[in-house]
């Protein structure tokens, strides 16, 4: 899916809310899919455990502070890396000529495989949910360190 029509704020806080919700999104996806599963550092890490910053609050508060594609990027998705749950490394990528790609994506790698359409259909309406949310409403706050995974899920 392209996302040509976000700014970069935009796409700053599709971080965000991907960052302030990803343990909520585990719950929903297989235990081989969650962070911490044997094949997570693999194929689908999490972003939220390859930043640097510890808290929920620092973490959105670095990320308010990328103005362009690339720092977000690098943010995102530390050392190059195309092996995490929200890879926005798509979003960089030239042709050999240096022309922007005019299909430049995100790749939200979280789910597993399946060819199920409700899950399937449900996995898309989750993820558009949070593009539109994201670029409608203004950036999130950050949770609150004390919550749940319930009441993760709830906010979310």
């Amino acid at each position: 899916m392209a996302f040509d029509f976000m700014s970069c704020r935009d796409l700053v806080k599709l971080s965000q809310n991907f960052l302030k919700y990803e343990d909520a999104i585990d719950t929903l996806v297989p235990v081989s899919r969650r962070s911490g599963s044997a094949t997570s550092n693999r194929f689908f890490r999490s972003n939220k455990s390859a930043l640097k910053k510890s808290t929920n609050k620092e973490r959105n508060d670095m990320l308010m502070e990328c103005n362009n594609i690339a720092s977000l990027v690098s943010f995102m998705n530390p050392d190059n890396k195309k092996s995490y749950k929200l890879n926005l490394q798509n979003l960089l990528q030239e042709t050999a000529s240096g022309d922007d790609v005019n299909n430049r994506s995100i790749e939200f790698r979280h789910h597993s495989v399946t060819t199920n359409p409700l899950k399937i259909r449900s996995w898309v309406s989750l993820c558009m949910a949070l593009v539109t949310t994201s670029v409608k409403m203004p950036p999130p706050s950050a949770l609150k360190e004390c919550r749940t995974i319930d009441e993760e899920f709830d906010t979310f």
